[in-house]
């Protein structure tokens, strides 16, 4: 079915955000695409719609859309959505601290030890003393101002050692122990913070006695709450201290397993849940578990309004058969109310109505003119309309004509039955439209339509029809002997007729026959022979449609009926009547405030009918 002419599809994301990690004071720009550039979106986080600030820039760029957040804090860390009213995209910002090592050296706990998982060192002064330290490949030397940075690139064991920091007047050190997967770890004690030229010196490690640890289990970033509409999909994002952490999801005590229902998401140092398509009953805390160590965040589904996603759609149909109405609405399994020009409707077994998912369906069966009306229905606020129009079906019989068998002039009296109590019939004899007299008489009571031929004779003898698709075919003379293969009916037909038509309104010539076997037909115009597509020839019967008659269509038509035993012809005289043309000659004179006299002569083409009247108008 086509779309409506208001319906417009909505905006869809062909690229969806995708997560980021970014460190302390960055810049990040989460980028999605929409389907359509001038699609308007608003930027949310953790439900909050973002507007545009020194924080946040929000650029739109064709169909991109970019929410661009300046100087990342570890409060950023966050769940950031971009909506295009009918679908959304979210992603997760996870933002890393740039961690410093303690000046303090007292005994160190986990979470400190977790604080000092560096790739970089950090000090703030100058110079150096032993095995100085330079810039290449292994080692990187960066000044911002007053900061000194020291880069040790992929450390192993062998770079466990303590490393210096000289500023001639001042000096601070730190350990670096590489333990396990993790890059490395500096103990880093500061003595102050001067401006100067900096070298980097490495002591020599075997004076130093090294200590191996494993860390605990740990979050990085802690799953947020969740505020979702009823229908889309919810997701908790947490990060851990290692990639090999497993992390259990837990609803209440039950815990949660990757179906249909949830998608569990385990990427690096990145976990996720995915809860889909959620409802009310999703609503309530979540748990993220490693070890003994926990994380709880809540979900929130609010519910959504119901509505009609496709409507209604007008519906044609005729009598005696069946209609249905569908739409489609936002939410499954839900009840709408039917309504018959402005009155709820009451099912029967007449209109029924069913539901499958979200579709809803509204089936009228054996449509009666009655049933002609505008159908809405009704979700919640929303509302569709549609228009049923029925067209009267075209009468028919319920039963058929028996043939007649009687003694030469005794009464016969032939039946039908129609659908209609309305419905009007024609009788024919071979082909010929037979008209009421002294010998014929028709009688119709309701659907009853009879045809009373008094005193028959074997000129009577002959093939009834009536106009519609009812037929009978009277026997052969002799009725005691059934027809065989051999038996050859004659080809009757109608050797002259003349038809009168008027001219665009469409007409089909019919010509009947009495033909065994069945017999093929060819029409001509004027010796020409006339296209197949408009001829339909029946077992007792051939036509010839004129979808639109013109005056060229008037002549002489010739049909000719063939089967192996010989073949009949037949002719139709075709006169088409038109509207006349113009007046010849027109004349005015002698023109007065009293009058004038006009004349004129005859059109030169009268349309096909004696002209019975002029009309002469006075424009005012």
């Amino acid at each position: 079915a086509q779309e409506p002419g208001w319906y417009k599809p909505p905006v869809e994301f062909t690229k969806p955000l995708e997560d980021q990690t970014v460190e302390e004071e960055a810049t990040a720009i989460l980028e999605c695409e929409v389907s359509r550039e001038k699609a308007e979106v608003r930027w949310f986080r953790e439900g909050q719609e973002i507007h545009k600030t020194k924080k946040y820039d929000i650029v739109t760029d064709g169909r991109k859309r970019k929410l661009i957040i300046q100087g990342c804090t570890l409060d950023d860390s966050k769940t950031y959505t971009c909506d295009a009213k009918d679908f959304k995209t979210s992603a997760f910002l996870n933002v890393e601290r740039e961690y410093y090592s303690h000046v303090n050296t007292n005994k160190r706990t986990n979470a400190d030890l977790l604080q000092m998982i560096l790739t970089k060192y950090v000090c703030r002064g100058s110079s150096t003393y032993g095995s100085e330290i330079r810039k290449g490949k292994k080692y990187e030397i960066i000044a911002k101002g007053v900061q000194h940075i020291l880069i040790v690139n992929k450390a192993v064991f062998d770079d466990e050692a303590e490393y210096e920091c000289d500023a001639k007047t001042s000096k601070t050190s730190g350990m670096l122990t590489v333990i396990g997967e993790f890059k490395l770890i500096i103990h880093l004690y500061f003595q102050c913070f001067i401006n100067g030229v900096i070298k980097f010196c490495h002591m020599n490690k075997k004076f130093y006695e090294t200590k191996y640890s494993e860390l605990a289990a740990d979050f990085i970033s802690r799953p947020q709450s969740q505020e979702v509409v009823e229908g889309q999909k919810a997701e908790f994002v947490c990060s851990v201290s290692k990639d090999t952490y497993e992390v259990k999801w837990l609803k209440g005590d039950k815990e949660l397993e990757a179906g249909e229902k949830y998608d569990i998401v385990c990427d690096g140092k990145r976990r996720a849940l995915i809860i889909k398509d959620c409802l009310l009953q999703d609503e309530g805390p979540y748990v993220a578990l490693i070890g003994t160590t926990r994380a709880t965040a809540e979900l929130f589904v609010i519910e959504e309004d119901l509505r009609i996603i496709e409507p209604l759609e007008d519906c044609e149909t005729q009598e005696k058969r069946t209609v249905t109405f569908s739409c489609k609405v936002n939410k499954p399994n839900v009840t709408v109310q039917w309504m018959k020009a402005g009155e709820e409707i009451t099912f029967n077994k007449h209109i029924s109505y069913r539901v499958d998912k979200d579709k809803h369906m509204l089936t009228i069966k054996e449509c009666s003119l009655a049933d002609e009306a505008e159908y809405s229905v009704i979700a919640g606020s929303d509302k569709s309309t549609a228009e049923l129009i029925i067209s009267e079906a075209p009468t028919d019989f319920l039963t058929k004509l028996v043939d007649q068998t009687v003694t030469e002039f005794e009464d016969a009296e032939f039946s039908c039955m129609l659908t209609k109590d309305k419905g009007e019939v024609k009788w024919y004899k071979n082909g010929r439209e037979i008209k009421e007299g002294p010998r014929y008489f028709f009688e119709k009571e309701g659907e009853m339509c009879k045809l009373h031929i008094k005193e028959c004779r074997p000129d009577d003898e002959a093939r009834l029809f009536v106009e519609g698709k009812l037929e009978i075919i009277t026997p052969p003379k002799d009725i005691f002997e059934a027809p065989g293969s051999d038996v050859i009916f004659e080809v009757e037909l109608n050797k002259d007729r003349n038809l009168v038509i008027d001219a665009g309104k469409p007409f089909t010539m019919i010509v009947p026959y009495d033909a065994y076997p069945r017999a093929e037909a060819e029409w001509f115009y004027n010796e020409i022979y006339l296209p197949e597509e408009n001829i339909d020839t029946f077992t007792d019967r051939t036509e010839y449609k004129l979808n639109e008659p013109e005056k060229s269509d008037q002549g002489r038509y010739k049909i000719i009926i063939r089967n192996k035993h010989g073949k009949a012809e037949a002719f139709i005289n075709l006169e088409v009547i038109d509207v006349p043309e113009a007046p010849q000659n027109v004349n005015v004179r002698n023109v007065n405030k009293f009058g004038a006299t006009l004349s004129w002569e005859p059109p030169l083409y009268d349309g096909g009918s004696e002209i019975t009247a002029y009309i002469i108008e006075l424009p005012s």
